[in-house]
């Protein structure tokens, strides 16, 4: 297990996630947006700053795991600027800076990047996702392969 940051701490996966890490690495950083919680660093996804990347580098940090997202299917589809805007144009910058790092990104997904019709997907099956959010992802899916190989 090596050192490294979740964004989005405050979810489910992201917290799960996060007490893990800390089980080792007691510092490693969490971030949350919605829920402020005192022991996670306010960050909104929609303006990631250059320097928050790069001190997570100067901090020991090796990786980050972007659990950052407005998962609702519905608010997506009711609401599909502001789901971009955090999904996907967010999410873009902060790969951005990342990809300016030495850090490894790892970026969650959602089976809803699939059309649902068949199940049990494999890193092979193609994509054809129904939802917003599923075209959220799955853009970013094929977004962080060009910005980085790490």
């Amino acid at each position: 297990m090596i050192k490294t940051a979740v964004i989005g701490a405050s979810g489910y996966i992201g917290r799960h996630l996060l007490d893990k890490y800390r089980e080792q690495f007691p510092q490693c950083v969490g971030t949350s947006y919605s829920d402020r919680v005192p022991h996670l660093i306010p960050f909104d996804i929609r303006e990631p700053d250059i320097e928050f990347s790069c001190d997570l580098e100067s901090t020991g940090h090796e990786a980050a795991v972007i659990a950052s997202a407005i998962p609702n299917i519905s608010y997506c589809e009711n609401q599909p600027v502001d789901a971009y805007e955090v999904n996907v144009a967010g999410t873009l910058k902060l790969l951005m800076n990342l990809s300016k790092t030495s850090l490894r990104i790892i970026f969650l997904s959602t089976d809803y990047v699939f059309d649902g019709v068949q199940g049990n997907f494999d890193d092979n099956h193609p994509t054809n996702p129904s939802t917003n959010y599923g075209k959220h992802k799955e853009t970013i899916e094929r977004a962080v392969t060009e910005l980085t190989d790490n």
